[in-house]
């Protein structure tokens, strides 16, 4: 603002009418760009992606279609069976182009844990992994999203609860991917062709 006054300032007007267009149109730039920088939706959608299926797809499909800019947190344990370099893998490549774009974070946190159903413990540590930077809305498919939001203090979007979309669930792939492969990214399906 300090700029743009000094700028003001050293220029000649022919009149008072330019100078107060120079000032409204440089007032309204200013509201502008504040507005496009700060007025940012930010969503957060944190899974297991065990594996990465099209329901996880769908959800995180929605998060971008519904925020401005979507962290997705990757929580693994070392002792699952499918490393999380893998699944980290099968969204990054799904999602690839959001990501390179600047429209979508994915990153990959440990879970150290065994209390699962704790949502206000889940809420600040989704806090803490984001710097303090909280969403203005989280996305799930799980009853436990709405306590979750309460507690970071953000809204909560509830996506296909009922399985009506993708009736599909990452225990059941890994019990028998082959059954469920129509339901499998490709960037999933590559990782168990692969792996045979």
């Amino acid at each position: 603002m300090n700029i743009f006054i000094s700028i003001l300032n050293n220029l000649k007007f022919v009149n008072n009418y330019e100078q107060i267009f120079l000032i409204v149109a440089g007032f309204l730039m200013i509201i502008f760009v504040f507005y496009k920088y700060s007025n940012k939706k930010k969503g957060l959608i944190m899974g297991k992606f065990y594996p990465f299926h099209n329901g996880h797809k769908y959800l995180i499909e929605t998060g971008l279609k519904r925020c401005d800019f979507l962290v997705v947190i990757l929580v693994y344990k070392n002792t699952e069976n499918i490393p999380y370099k893998s699944r980290y893998d099968m969204v990054y490549k799904t999602f690839e182009n959001e990501i390179l774009n600047g429209r979508m974070k994915l990153i990959c946190r440990e879970n150290k844990w065994d209390n699962d159903n704790d949502s206000k413990f889940w809420a600040d540590l989704a806090i803490k992994w984001l710097d303090g930077n909280k969403p203005q809305i989280v996305f799930t498919s799980e009853k436990y999203g709405e306590p979750w939001a309460t507690y970071i203090g953000c809204e909560h979007y509830l996506c296909d609860l009922s399985r009506i979309r993708y009736n599909v669930s990452g225990t059941v792939v890994r019990n028998d991917p082959s059954k469920y492969w129509k339901l499998l990214p490709i960037a999933t399906q590559d990782y168990y062709m692969n792996k045979k």
